[in-house]
């Protein structure tokens, strides 16, 4: 199946969720996005704070999961509430507590906060649980993550990623590939912002695992007040 769509979002509720889905999550079984071909264009305005937003999930929740899709087009998200916090922006989900594994993404990406090619968040970055994980995936394109106006602890700037914008504690992603240009005010890397590499050639983020994975493109990381 395939479907085509442009939406503009005028976003006034702090955790609101945009999408073709806003929200998947399967409670006590497994909800399933397979096989879906999107093409789509979004544009999220508004000063509320924290949300999530992706051309096909804007949440992708604990028991959701996504595969064999193939998402293309382009998010502009100028989202920039008065408390600093922006949005989680990705072409195939804005935040991902569940699984991603198999889906090809092609586009450009801007936002306010964590932004990524595939998912702009991947897990909570605030705890251990639902960590989440993007398995065999690949983005082509552009990543632009912009600064808050206002920071506060929840957004101490813009953190871009070829596959995603930050990643958090017992995260995985593994067998990926991003050929991106990417710039972000804060943190950016080819797959993840906080990506570090191990002499064993391991690489880790935190916690987070990151394996068998390829970044070519162009990174412009610019710091603002460190």
């Amino acid at each position: 199946k395939t479907i085509t769509y442009q939406a503009d979002f005028n976003g006034a509720e702090t955790d609101g969720k945009y999408g073709l889905f806003g929200s998947v999550d399967g409670g006590s079984d497994t909800a399933v996005i397979r096989n879906l071909n999107v093409n789509a264009n979004i544009t999220l305005v508004g000063t509320a704070g924290d949300m999530n937003v992706a051309l096909l999930c804007g949440k992708l929740g604990t028991r959701g999961v996504i595969e064999y899709c193939n998402v293309s087009g382009d998010i502009n998200s100028a989202v920039n509430s008065e408390n600093g916090g922006g949005t989680d922006a990705g072409l195939v989900a804005g935040q991902c507590l569940g699984s991603i594994s198999y889906c090809i993404a092609s586009g450009n990406v801007t936002g306010i906060g964590y932004v990524g090619g595939i998912v702009g968040q991947l897990g909570d970055v605030w705890t251990t649980e639902n960590p989440g994980s993007i398995t065999a995936c690949s983005f082509t394109g552009a990543i632009n993550s912009n600064r808050p106006v206002n920071n506060d602890t929840g957004r101490e700037g813009s953190f871009g990623g070829g596959i995603c914008g930050m990643s958090s504690n017992n995260s995985n992603i593994e067998f990926c590939v991003a050929n991106a240009n990417i710039m972000a005010e804060k943190a950016c890397n080819g797959i993840s912002s906080t990506t570090v590499y191990s002499a064993s050639g391991r690489i880790q983020v935190g916690t987070t695992d990151v394996t068998n994975s390829y970044a070519g493109g162009n990174i412009n990381e610019t710091p603002v007040n460190g």
